[in-house]
Parts: C-alpha cells; structure tokens; sequence
C-alpha cells in the first residue's frame, strides 16, 4: 500500500491515522490507513479551522461593544466561551500562537468584574484565586497538542487507543498526560501499558526501543511539574 500523504501540521484526526499508520504498538488491523481515510479527516480539520475563525470572530465583535462595566454573570459566559475556544485551538492544525496568547488576555480582562465584585468577601476571593490557579496549569497542559486531542468530547483517541498512543509519544507529552490522571487511573494505566507491551512482545512484535522509555516514564510516581 502506497504511503499515505499525511500534512506536515496534521490536526487531532489525520494526526491518529499517522500515529496509527504501520505502527506495531497498534493492534494490526488499526496499522491500515487508507489515503481516502486521510484525506477525510484532514478536510474534517481544516473545517474546524475554518468554524473556529468564524466563532472567534464573533466572540471578538461581541466583545467590542461591552459597557465600561459588565455584570459578573454575562463575564461569567464570556469567560466559558473563551476557555471553550482556548480548548478547540490548542489542538488545531497549524500555528496559532497569537490566537492563544489573545484568548488568554481576554479571559483575564473578562475576568476583572468578578475579581472586583469579590473585592469584600475573603472567600470568593481565595476561590477565585484557585480556580485562576487551576486554569493556568489546564492552559499549560494545553501546550501539548495531544492532551487538547485527548480532552476532546469527540476525541479520535478512543480509550483502547490510549495505551498504544501514549506509548508512541515523546517523554513530554506523556508526562502532560499522567498528571491529568488520579492516582487509581494512573495505577491502571501503568498495568495496561505494561501487560501490553509484553503481549505484543510474546507475540514476536518488533518493539521501538521508545516504547519501553515511554513505559518507564508511566511507571514512575505522579508529578505536579508540568515542563
């Protein structure tokens, strides 16, 4: 079978059929990608590009015409929107630094009439302080193309691909993954990544050398670091 034309910035659907594409930490029948099936999930990318333009757009506009003062619950709305949008183009196709970096500069300014309507009360302000706290890490982790594709409510990654893909990932983005998880799924998926592994082995796979890095990387005790 003739390689398949995989784009050089592929998004979260194209970017599995590649991980996939005569992978043998896959099952064999899921190593088969056909240029057909290729072709269609980079469209599907690109039309979320274009659906993703489209609605920042409307959020900027929107945006634009505010009063000088905002209730918090219409800030409230806003600011789900923009982590919403924030969410969808961390795993797009493509560059799109800029548009992050804005998104994230308008939550904050969107923000400023709940932190000001707190202004008196201790409490909300320690739990807006925390939650600040909690989605600046989920912005961090965000980084990593492959944690926006997994947190995805249509993730091409389906839970019996999550073993293989990790396992055929590079250190930093397993390590984003891991700490997504509590301490009971991380246990899990340190007995599957291993039992895998050594099925695959039993059953005369060629093994990269990668994937066994990769398992000792899952195998190591949870860290709150994020690189």
């Amino acid at each position: 079978m003739t390689l398949p034309l995989f784009s050089t910035e592929p998004g979260c659907r194209e970017a599995h059929l590649e991980r996939r594409y005569k992978n043998p930490l896959f099952p064999e029948a899921d190593r088969q990608v056909t240029q057909e099936e290729a072709n269609r999930a980079r469209q599907a990318d690109d039309e979320e590009v274009t659906a993703f333009r489209k609605d920042l757009r409307t959020l900027l506009r929107e945006v634009s015409v505010l009063p000088a003062h905002v209730e918090s619950e219409v800030a409230l709305k806003l600011k789900e929107r923009i982590e919403r949008l924030y969410e969808i183009c961390a795993g797009l196709p493509g560059e799109f630094t800029r548009e992050r970096e804005g998104l994230i500069r308008l939550s904050r300014v969107i923000a400023k009439p709940i932190v000001d309507g707190a202004a008196n009360d201790s409490y909300a302000r320690q739990q807006l302080a925390q939650e600040e706290t909690a989605r600046e890490i989920h912005w961090q982790l965000l980084r990593h193309p492959l944690v926006a594709h997994l947190l995805r409510p249509d993730s091409p990654i389906t839970p019996a691909d999550l073993v293989p893909t990790l396992l055929s990932e590079d250190e930093k983005s397993v390590r984003a993954v891991i700490t997504l998880l509590d301490s009971g799924q991380h246990r899990l998926l340190q007995f599957q990544a291993r039992q895998w592994l050594e099925r695959l082995q039993s059953e005369g796979v060629q093994i990269p050398p990668s994937a066994w890095m990769i398992l000792e990387v899952i195998e190591e005790p949870i860290v709150s670091t994020i690189t």
